[in-house]
């Protein structure tokens, strides 16, 4: 599938991104800001002492398949140029639209995660209105 451009709650499979390597699920959260950049947080299976700021299950995302959770320690701005390439040249995978239930949780949660960079809440909140 060729993609032109990302919108905010695009859920992207990205390989090479879990201990394993089997990549992880990750949500866009902002649309494209002046700088030309995404900010992205990845899901993970969920274990005992995962961040519980926002847990997520079967029927959340048609790839959620298990108790996962968001890891907002990992959040990441990402160059469009990057993901648009992944993506057109299938090393990534674009999954469609997450639920706006779903995102608007998931947002909400990298604002109250303990565990979220201070840099990554001052970039969403200045680029969540895009």
């Amino acid at each position: 599938m060729s993609i032109a451009s990302l919108t905010k709650s695009a859920a992207i499979h990205i390989p090479n991104t879990g201990p394993q390597g089997e990549g992880h699920l990750h949500i866009v959260l902002t649309n494209l800001c002046k700088e030309k950049n995404h900010l992205l947080v990845n899901v993970s299976s969920a274990h005992n002492k995962c961040d519980r700021t926002c847990l997520l299950g079967q029927g959340d995302h048609k790839f959620i398949v298990r108790p996962s959770f968001i890891i907002y320690a990992h959040a990441a701005i990402w160059k469009e140029e990057v993901l648009l390439k992944g993506i057109n040249d299938q090393y990534m995978t674009y999954r469609g639209q997450i639920d706006a239930k779903v995102f608007a949780l998931i947002c909400t949660g990298l604002l109250t995660s303990p565990r979220t960079k201070p840099i990554i809440k001052e970039y969403y909140e200045a680029n969540k209105s895009n």
